[in-house]
């Protein structure tokens, strides 16, 4: 019976096999995410960061690459090991949005190497070497975070205001409504020491509800991996079939993107309710005001009913950077749908 293969969190240093992407609200209240001790609640009990690792034969190398990549739907066990899922592989982000797979270096953490003895013989390292457990068990050296708002994303710049009064946070700016949008500290900590570094840290779209892990190598080439070890090991485990089935590793992801209820606007606050619009004069096309932002419908199909129509309708406004099955700034009725809050998942 197949079974899943826990994921190494960089953050708890426990095994664990579901995290909560940066863009996710953990609490109600901002000001309970904010406050340091529930914070490092928050990091431990529902993490964003993770390393991988994974038990492969210690022969195949001291480094191989793997692909972590997001899905919107569970394969079954005996499909979870193919190369390409298809249409399971979770939806891209609009520009500037992380990709729904990262590529991650493996190391062997045993080690190949041998003492040689007076005797003229080579002794291995017991603990370390080809005879422990230790040899056939790879980690990433890269760490994965998980992120489901653009604006977690490094290099981003959030938007800050004026605070409003004394002791008043400004809740229309996009510094105060990214919820959880700052880097896990455990994660600054680690690269601040010089035991982790930041390019490294590889961020990932949570665009699925699961996160698979299988060996596979990156089309803009490997260079952890110049001798091919990968391509090898992925040969053997294709020759082998059956007897041999590719290895695969299964997480949750307790939030997807498509959590995140409405993403700021390029005008930094929320839509104006009912706001003026310039009819273009083509038809499903035209301009909001207060923003300055395009505003495009399209029918697709209408079947008239006796007392409800029937519509597949499409809405796009430039300046949104909301997630969809439709890409970025498109929104449809035909999804809509009641999401589930993971608030207050560590309240104690």
């Amino acid at each position: 019976m197949a079974t899943y293969r826990k994921v190494r969190s960089a953050v708890t240093e426990k095994l664990t096999g579901s995290f909560l992407p940066l863009g996710v609200p953990t609490r109600y209240r901002v000001e309970d995410e904010r406050n340091a001790a529930k914070e490092r609640i928050d990091d431990s009990r529902a993490a964003a960061a993770f390393r991988v690792r994974v038990a492969l034969p210690g022969e195949f190398g001291e480094t191989l690459t793997a692909r972590v990549e997001s899905l919107r739907a569970e394969p079954q066990p005996a499909q979870a090991g193919a190369e390409d899922l298809g249409k399971m592989a979770g939806l891209k982000g609009g520009p500037g949005w992380p990709d729904p797979y990262v590529y991650v270096t493996l190391r062997r953490l045993g080690s190949a190497e041998s003492v040689e003895t007076g005797a003229g013989q080579a002794l291995y390292r017991g603990e370390q070497g080809r005879l422990s457990g230790i040899y056939n068990l790879y980690e990433s050296k890269d760490v994965v975070v998980l992120v489901a708002d653009p604006r977690a994303k490094t290099g981003y710049e959030r938007q800050k205001l004026p605070d409003q009064g004394p002791g008043e946070d400004t809740k229309e700016d996009e510094e105060s409504q990214c919820r959880r949008c700052a880097r896990p500290k455990p994660v600054e900590t680690l690269i601040g020491a010089g035991l982790l570094s930041s390019g490294d840290v590889k961020e990932m779209l949570a665009s699925g509800e699961h996160i698979r892990v299988v060996l596979g190598v990156s089309p803009d080439g490997n260079p952890a991996d110049p001798n091919g070890r990968t391509n090898n090991a992925l040969n053997y485990f294709r020759n082998n079939g059956r007897n041999y089935p590719m290895p695969w590793g299964m997480a949750k992801s307790l939030a997807v993107a498509d959590a995140i209820s409405s993403v700021m606007q390029i005008s930094g606050k929320e839509p104006e309710l009912n706001g003026a619009v310039w009819d273009t004069g083509q038809r499903g096309l035209a301009v909001s005001l207060p923003g300055g932002e395009a505003l495009v419908t399209g029918r697709d199909h209408l079947t008239r009913g006796r007392a409800v129509d029937v519509r597949v309708e499409r809405h796009h406004r430039s300046g949104a950077l909301g997630f969809g099955p439709l890409g970025p700034g498109w929104s449809s009725p035909l999804f809509s749908h009641i999401r589930r809050i993971q608030a207050d998942v560590c309240k104690v």
